[in-house]
């Protein structure tokens, strides 16, 4: 899995929202469970630290959050199935 998802993930799964936290530590846990992330030690501050290092934006919100991870997970999928995704959509 690319770290900039990694980051993402863990970025907002920290966040001081209740409803956002359980939400991201559910789909963290999801992912661990498919042995497909690693959790980290780091805080929020140190991961938005390094996520600027790398040249990433630290989301300033929610929204722009999921905006982030659904623009991510759209460049992974195959074009014939977002043809196909829009065709029924």
């Amino acid at each position: 899995m690319k770290k900039e998802i990694l980051y993402l993930t863990e970025y907002l799964a920290k966040s001081e929202s209740e409803q956002e936290r359980t939400f991201y530590a559910l789909l963290i846990q999801n992912l661990a469970d498919l042995e497909v992330y690693s959790p980290t030690k780091l805080t929020q501050a140190q991961i938005a630290s390094l996520m600027s290092r790398q040249g990433l934006s630290v989301p300033s919100s929610f929204k722009e959050g999921i905006q982030a991870l659904d623009t991510l997970f759209e460049s992974f999928i195959p074009k014939p199935l977002q043809e196909a995704k829009k065709l029924f959509l």
